[in-house]
């Protein structure tokens, strides 16, 4: 299966590369397209229609008041949402999903479990589903308390903000091996209802393509 994805940034496409590897040994990135959130949100259109060719696979992170439908009524100007086009939102950020395997997450930041927020159940009128819950944003939280407890100072120096930076200068540099090698989808998945459904997406299109 050939696709295109599309990430904020290098963890994010990071992220997308290893479901993909959960999801399917069969497949080829024939590009990956970077782009800002406030991009993508302009781009949604030409994904779209790029993805009439070859699935597109887009993750990008919840802002306050965006969910997909929102983002689709918006930003879509009344087209359809092409079947190929694999719509991702992770809630509140991709850095969230990486912290929902927590045993893995500490272990391997050689920090206290205990430092990471344990999953919330959400109930809403209609469901009820698990995400990780941090007071502010997680990327944030992980640098300002978790972080900082490390007992390994090189994770210190790539990913703690100096000055009025909001990450490290080698924060992706410092994510990305955890990202490849470290993360257990299995445990992160039953933490996070919106992995789970982008998983799910994941698993629905190469099943498609499997029966072709």
């Amino acid at each position: 299966m050939n696709v295109y994805i599309v990430g904020e940034d290098q963890a994010a496409r990071e992220i997308i590369k290893r479901l993909l590897s959960f999801c399917s040994d069969d497949f080829n990135i024939l590009m990956e397209l970077p782009a800002r959130g406030g991009e993508i949100k302009k781009m949604l259109i030409n994904y779209n229609t790029l993805s009439l060719k070859f699935p597109v696979i887009l993750l990008m992170d919840l802002d306050d008041k965006d969910c997909a439908p929102v983002i689709i009524n918006q930003y879509f100007k009344g087209n359809i949402k092409n079947t190929q086009f694999i719509l991702n939102i992770a809630i509140d950020e991709v850095e969230a999903w990486l912290m929902a395997d927590r045993e893995n997450f500490a272990n391997y930041y050689r920090v206290p479990i205990t430092s990471i927020p344990e999953p919330k159940l959400y109930r809403t009128i209609k469901s009820s589903f698990y995400e990780m819950y941090f007071p502010y944003k997680s990327s944030l939280f992980m640098v300002k308390e978790i972080i900082p407890l490390s007992k390994i100072k090189e994770f210190k120096e790539q990913m703690i903000p100096s000055s009025n930076a909001k990450k490290g200068k080698e924060y992706n540099t410092a994510l990305t091996p955890f990202i490849k090698n470290h993360w257990n989808i299995k445990n992160a998945m039953n933490h996070s209802d919106s992995l789970y459904r982008m998983i799910n997406r994941i698993k629905k299109i190469v099943s498609q393509y499997q029966t072709l």
